[in-house]
């Protein structure tokens, strides 16, 4: 622990209470804030009283090149004198909160935007706040969704396929899908007239047959799959 220098007693200021001492230091705030941390310096004369603050200087290291100032009350107790983190409350308006502004100086704000705070400390989310962008992908599930708009199925995979004819049996590349979807195919044109007679999916392919040979054709073709 090092202690630098310490000043009780400001010229003007004497018998001024709560008074202001000031402590150089090359410590920690770990370390400044060690119960007894000012007893060696209490028992080399300097004189402390429990209504006294302190203004602080610390550092990250003792190495360290940037000082920070902490504001501390001192503190007698079971024989020790210590410096402690100040109790002290500061004025602040309701439902305002502390930000530092362009200056670096800690100003009185309402929160504004996307939320608002009340004087509880309860924050509550602006109407229409919430959008897309502010959603992590895959995080909506069916269990958001109100009872009566809840999907039994979802489309999976659509697309159109072109069939150049030659067999009944037309089979479409479903990149994705899987034999536990739901599959929906629909002729959009074709050469000749047929019909769909069976729809079947599997891994990655619906299989679909038709009357005859549909010759050179579109299909338009849907993968739903169920959700939980």
């Amino acid at each position: 622990m090092a202690i630098l220098n310490i000043v009780t007693s400001v010229t003007g200021l004497v018998g001024v209470n709560p008074r202001i001492v000031y402590i150089d230091t090359n410590d920690t705030l770990a370390s400044v804030t060690t119960a007894g941390y000012l007893n060696q310096a209490q028992a080399n004369g300097a004189s402390f009283k429990e209504s006294d603050m302190a203004l602080v200087t610390i550092k990250s290291s003792p190495s360290a090149t940037s000082v920070q100032v902490a504001w501390l009350e001192i503190s007698y107790s079971s024989g020790d004198w210590s410096l402690v983190a100040s109790s002290t409350t500061l004025p602040l308006a309701t439902a305002k909160i502390l930000v530092g502004n362009a200056a670096g100086v800690a100003t009185a704000v309402s929160m504004s935007g996307d939320a608002t705070i009340a004087s509880s400390g309860a924050l509550t989310i602006a109407a229409d706040a919430v959008n897309t962008t502010k959603i992590i992908n895959a995080a909506v599930t069916k269990a958001k969704l109100a009872t009566a708009i809840q999907p039994a199925a979802v489309v999976k995979f659509a697309n159109k396929h072109n069939e150049a004819g030659g067999s009944a049996t037309v089979t479409i590349t479903a990149t994705g899908a899987a034999a536990t979807d739901l599959a929906f195919v629909s002729i959009q044109s074709s050469a000749n007239a047929v019909s769909i007679q069976k729809v079947t999916p599997s891994a990655n392919t619906i299989t679909v047959l038709c009357s005859g040979d549909p010759g050179a054709s579109v299909f338009a073709w849907q993968a739903l799959t169920l959700t939980p």
